[in-house]
């Protein structure tokens, strides 16, 4: 009882789950790729770091925050595909995905280094208008004696510790999308959890069926979903009560928050399942009482 229908039903949802959220992880890279979230998100990440604004108004020929945003992104270290030439930051249409920290220091030494003053301190008290910006950078000055290596090794830290704190506003944003995805993934091939536990319960998996779906990552997404209780029937299901649309939908919310989890998570998780499997009978196969061979 427990390696046939207990084991295909676990093999079969956990298949399910891995098909969803690889799917769902190609459209949702699809979509990033496309819509250039990586990019856009780095971009406005950076904004709020260094506090800076479309419409901040300079001050007394000081760079605003929205200056030295700009002046990176016109700096080939920071961004080697975009010419240079943008006067504003509503004109910088081509942005990079990443930006290699320490790039990003010599940038950011280079554009302050470029503002009036004898040494680093008074660059940054006569050049830098954001109150913030600028007693961070007056700090570093500080610490490190003005030493080119000692301030690049400062400013390298600062953005990484920026990063982090902009890659999990991103990553919860991804789950988000992940999450929207996945459900409409579900609602379009009715990948209803309560129906796929139900189903898989009341008819066990072929020794063929099995198969395909243990072996999921190697065979083809359509393969994998035909060999599994899924889609839509013939007829749209108008006679379902409110109760049933209530469970299936459940159902739905079930399937795509499983997609959280990661393609990878499930796919080893389908692994785990079919070798415990392996250790028992095979689906159709009749077992031989011993002595009987011959």
């Amino acid at each position: 009882m427990f390696n046939s229908v207990v084991l295909e039903t676990i093999t079969g949802i956990v298949a399910c789950f891995a098909m969803v959220a690889l799917l769902t992880s190609s459209i949702n890279e699809a979509l990033a790729s496309f819509l250039g979230r990586r990019a856009n998100e780095l971009f406005h990440g950076l904004g709020r770091v260094l506090n800076a604004h479309l419409d901040a108004p300079a001050a007394d020929g000081k760079k605003t925050s929205a200056d030295i945003l700009l002046g990176l992104y016109n700096h080939a270290l920071v961004n080697p595909r975009g010419d240079g030439r943008a006067k504003g930051l509503a004109d910088i249409h081509i942005k990079p995905s990443y930006i290699e920290p320490l790039q990003f220091a010599d940038a950011l030494l280079e554009l302050v280094q470029q503002l009036p003053g004898e040494t680093l301190s008074a660059k940054v008290e006569n050049g830098i208008a954001d109150p913030q910006l600028k007693a961070f950078l007056l700090g570093v000055a500080t610490r490190t004696q003005s030493e080119t290596a000692k301030v690049r090794d400062e400013l390298v830290r600062w953005f990484n510790n920026s990063m982090d704190r902009i890659s999990g506003d991103y990553k919860r944003k991804v789950q988000l999308w992940t999450f929207v995805i996945a459900l409409a993934v579900a609602v379009f091939f009715n990948i209803d959890f309560f129906h796929l536990f139900k189903s898989l319960w009341q008819h066990p998996l072929s020794a063929e069926q099995y198969q395909l779906i243990a072996d999921a990552q190697q065979k083809p997404l359509g393969d994998v979903l035909d060999a599994l209780p899924l889609g839509w029937p013939d007829r749209f299901p108008s006679s379902d009560t409110t109760p049933d649309w209530l469970i299936r939908i459940l159902g739905w919310m079930v399937t795509a928050t499983s997609a959280l989890f990661g393609a990878p998570f499930w796919f080893d998780l389908l692994g785990r399942v079919t070798r415990l499997k392996g250790a028992g009978e095979q689906p159709g196969a009749k077992a031989e009482a011993p002595g009987n061979s011959g």
